[in-house]
């Protein structure tokens, strides 16, 4: 594995390469807690790039950005151009049942380095680690590639919670250039309005509404 941070707690890496399975079997600590806190940092240095890095962007296309960033799908991408998948410590079972190409496993570990470099080196250091693997991976349309109804479903299952709800709230105007108005819910997590042209148009502004509240927490 190539990365460009060396540790000066090897015991900080190895944590972050162990998959619970392992913990099980030899009680030593697991990606778990560091991956926490590396979802923490990694959204907030995420945050501070594209803030930067687009400054004419509204509010709207920076969150659809950011969110595209930190999917599971973007840090598999980042993750997999180091083959973390092949370093991670883990049980016989686990192994045997593909949990080295496992994109949830691979996600978790990837997470966790950067909170074990946040720990390590401090902010300034894992910001270094995360844009070294993250600039020049997406381009501006990667980062608005995906339909913001996806997206919030992504993040929504991400949680464990279940799918968003759309609801037609409104309609006005002549039928010929409606307005429509869609409440999207989302459980135990909040609701948002958006209006549009038509009611997929609505849909999708809903969602992105309700993904920027998410991001700004």
């Amino acid at each position: 594995m190539k990365i460009s941070y060396n540790f000066k707690d090897s015991n900080l890496l190895k944590q972050a390469l162990t998959h619970p399975s392992h913990k099980s079997c030899n009680k030593n600590p697991s990606y778990e807690r560091l991956e926490f806190l590396g979802d923490k940092i990694l959204g907030a240095i995420i945050a501070k790039y594209i803030y930067i890095k687009f400054q004419h962007s509204p509010e709207g296309h920076l969150s659809l950005m950011h969110s595209n960033l930190v999917s599971s799908e973007a840090i598999n991408k980042v993750a997999n151009k180091v083959s973390i998948g092949e370093f991670i410590i883990m049980d016989k079972g686990e192994e045997n049942s593909g949990g080295r190409k496992n994109a949830n496993n691979i996600e978790n570990v990837m997470e966790a380095l950067i909170g074990a470099v946040f720990l390590d080196g401090g902010y300034q250091e894992s910001e270094k680690f995360v844009l070294d693997l993250w600039e020049g991976t997406f381009s501006r349309d990667d980062m608005m590639h995906k339909n913001p109804k996806s997206l919030l479903q992504e993040i929504v299952q991400k949680s464990g919670k279940s799918i968003p709800t759309y609801e037609v709230t409104k309609k006005s105007g002549p039928s010929h250039e409606s307005i429509f108005e869609v409440c999207v819910t989302a459980q135990d997590i909040g609701s948002a309005h958006a209006d549009g042209n038509s009611i997929k148009e609505a849909e999708c502004n809903a969602a992105l509404k309700l993904i920027e509240k998410l991001n700004l927490k």
